[in-house]
């Protein structure tokens, strides 16, 4: 159950180092003690500091997208590996669909100097948000279009790689969740409809269309949502080659979809 106000959960003394390190230059300003109060309210760290590191990016979150997560950042760190070992020198086509901050698109374009990068973002605010990621981390050359629009409404192309970190959590499940993320990351990134698994459903029933030939997909699901998108696939007009990876807590975290070579439906 996420804490109530009056029961909130200690502040952890490394976030209030970090806070006063990263924002406050070690000197203990009445602004810092301000800060330390919004903590004990549970309002994230991330916010308050106003970016994250993520993969050796400089990731805004002034504008308060869904905050990176670590479970993200090891897969990608894998994916780039993939990716690089794949496509070798070649030109890649990127997508960072449910983009958020952008920190997946403008992490893996950061490590794939080969590669270009399209965002799609639900919230039409987000854009002046990746846009300032996109032009802090260096990757404008390698920026195409910042879209918004809801998952693949906008999409008239096909890529090689499309990244999803779609929200994928029930609402039912909101009461077990920490009361840092229902009081203050948006809602929308988190939960959504079919048990939070309407958007995995979409891509694996359609996902083809957005493909290149011997493209693949990097999605990111909760561990026990496995035997749903076993059936899922199972059932799937689209033949794909999947896996099923772990993240760096042993937890089944995310799916890897690729299209067979000579698989390209119109």
């Amino acid at each position: 159950m996420p804490s109530e106000p009056g029961q909130l959960p200690p502040v952890n003394p490394k976030e209030v180092e970090w806070l006063l390190r990263e924002k406050y230059h070690g000197e203990q300003t009445p602004e810092f003690f301000a800060d330390v109060e919004r903590l004990k309210q549970a309002e994230p760290v991330a916010y308050l500091i106003g970016w994250v590191d993520f993969l050796g990016c400089k990731i805004d979150v002034t504008l308060h997208p869904m905050i990176p997560r670590p479970e993200t950042e090891y897969w990608l760190e894998g994916a780039i590996k993939t990716i690089k070992e794949k496509y070798g020198d070649r030109p890649i086509a990127m997508l960072d669909v449910y983009s958020g901050s952008g920190c997946i698109g403008v992490a893996a374009a950061k490590h794939l100097q080969n590669a270009t990068i399209d965002f799609s973002e639900y919230d039409p605010k987000l854009a002046e948000e990746i846009a300032l990621n996109v032009r802090q981390n260096g990757i404008e050359a390698q920026c195409g279009e910042i879209m918004s629009g809801d998952s693949f409404e906008k999409i008239t192309k096909r890529y090689d790689v499309i990244f999803a970190h779609p929200p994928y959590i029930s609402p039912k499940g909101k009461d077990e969740m920490d009361w840092s993320v229902i009081g203050y990351e948006p809602h929308l990134a988190f939960f959504s409809e079919e048990e939070g698994l309407k958007h995995a459903h979409e891509i694996i029933d359609t996902g083809d269309r957005y493909l290149n030939p011997g493209g693949m997909y990097y999605i990111e699901h909760d561990a026990h949502q496995l035997p749903d998108l076993e059936r899922l696939l199972a059932a799937s007009p689209i033949r794909w080659d999947y896996e099923i990876l772990k993240d760096q807590y042993d937890q089944i975290r995310f799916l890897v979809l690729r299209l067979p070579t000579q698989s390209h439906n119109a």
